[in-house]
């Protein structure tokens, strides 16, 4: 960083990555060239509306070679990164492991929107350096805690697709993607704050990598259906369920399935990917918005508004979006006295963002924001109820027609933590519930200002 630049690396995963390959190219086909283009083309935008105190954003594109779960090629790169480039910042990483984080952060370099964090203690021994956009594991994992307790726990397995599960009190048993002890100390945590609630998991199962999971899937659905267990919370990846339910029922296994708010398993595009029979009977949280037509989405918009044009990542937009969004808005408030320190503490000192449907809230900051009871590095606080309506027909998140859609409870409203009520679910009551807004509810539509294409 100097009086007129900040350095900033844009981390672009590799082609070759299988796993991301293998997640990615069910939701999109852009290319790593089309998302470098999009944050390219959306610099401007931000860089002209934002007060930046004189300095201009430079990015740095760095194009990584070792795939998702790769520690050791991480540490290297965020090494590389670090030596070689000497960044402010540097917007993403790796997915599936912590070690990149770690690295740029041993080196006083921020990461936004990386893959590291998994607890607060992590992110507190590494302050100021890690910030994320989205829900942490471990706030998610209180929001699962609470919903399992408040609605689910001492009760029928209601909507198991066997009748003799339906009519036992509910047993859950946990699958989860192990990447290493920050996962575990994950799991173990959720257990704890099951135990709060008078709850405990019947059976805990891991596996270790998305890819291959087809020779551990049938010894895990064993012990589940042996365990008696009628409620499957499975998190980690979008891939792996596809073979989890598809084992289920070759075992004759019928249980629930509680959607965890894994990344992208929540999404229509893959749920309909699994196997049907079994997922007609999954229902849970996810920290994702009410669906509305992609069109309308922020990031497009703004795109739209600024460039007279489509962005290049026409699929992801909304994913690249955020990281812009959220570090001009910190490098505003940070003041002309930038440094790393400053920039975390414009975000610890900002209000959250409204709260809707259409939008998550997002915060960061001390307790005394009243959302979460440790210092918060982690942007996205919400979360709302959901259920897989197998007869719904409608676009999938490319705008493929298909049947099955997740249909959202209330239309979609969100909950903060510590506010779940104690009633029964309204899963699969489609009273209320909406799988695709057409228009952003009223009160959430934005003015139409004149554009760059009006000028």
């Amino acid at each position: 960083m100097t009086a007129d630049s900040i350095k900033v690396v844009l981390y672009q995963a590799p082609d070759n990555d299988a796993i991301l390959s293998a997640i990615t190219g069910a939701v999109t086909d852009d290319t790593p060239e089309d998302n470098t283009a999009t944050y390219e083309q959306m610099l401007p935008l931000f860089q002209e509306y934002y007060e930046t105190y004189g300095r201009t954003v430079e990015l740095v594109v760095y194009e990584a070679t070792g795939d998702a779960i790769d520690e050791v090629a991480a540490r290297a790169a965020a090494a590389e990164i670090a030596e070689d480039i000497k960044p402010f910042a540097v917007w993403g990483g790796p997915a599936l492991n912590d070690a990149f984080a770690d690295e740029l952060a041993a080196r006083g370099i921020l990461n936004l929107g990386g893959g590291g964090g998994n607890t607060p203690e992590y992110l507190a021994a590494n302050d100021p350096y890690l910030i994320s956009i989205g829900m942490g594991p471990w706030q998610l994992r209180q929001h699962l805690a609470e919903y399992i307790g408040k609605r689910l726990s001492g009760k029928p397995a209601e909507h198991a697709g066997d009748p003799a599960l339906a009519s036992q009190e509910r047993r859950f048993g946990l699958v989860y993607l192990d990447t290493g002890a920050a996962s575990s100390l994950v799991a173990d945590e959720l257990a704890a704050n099951l135990a709060e609630f008078g709850e405990e998991l019947a059976v805990v199962a891991t596996y270790r990598n998305p890819l291959d999971v087809s020779t551990e899937a049938p010894g895990i659905i064993a012990r589940m259906k042996d365990a008696g267990v009628t409620s499957v919370l499975l998190t980690g990846d979008p891939l792996t369920p596809a073979t989890f339910t598809r084992v289920a029922t070759d075992q004759g296994y019928f249980p629930e399935w509680v959607v965890a708010g894994s990344p992208l398993a929540d999404t229509t595009v893959f749920a309909r990917t699994y196997d049907q029979a079994q997922w007609a009977n999954a229902f849970g949280i996810s920290t994702l918005v009410a669906r509305s037509d992609p069109q309308l989405s922020n990031g497009r918009r703004l795109f739209r508004w600024q460039t007279c044009a489509e962005p290049p990542a026409d699929d992801t937009i909304e994913l690249i979006y955020p990281v812009p969004a959220v570090f001009f808005s910190a490098l505003q408030g940070a003041g002309p006295d930038l440094t790393h320190q400053s920039f975390r503490q414009a975000l610890f000192n900002a209000n959250p963002t409204p709260r809707g449907i259409g939008n998550p809230s997002l915060s960061w900051g001390q307790p005394a924001k009243g959302r979460w009871g440790q210092v918060d590095y982690q942007g996205i606080d919400d979360a709302t109820e959901l259920w897989w309506d197998v007869s719904a027909v409608g676009p999938d998140e490319n705008g493929r027609e298909g049947q099955g859609m997740y249909a959202y409870v209330d239309g979609g409203k969100r909950y903060l933590a510590g506010e779940w009520p104690q009633t029964d679910p309204a899963a699969f009551d489609p009273t209320g519930a909406v799988t695709l807004y057409e228009q952003a509810p009223e009160s959430e539509r934005f003015p139409d200002y004149p554009s760059a294409c009006d000028r």
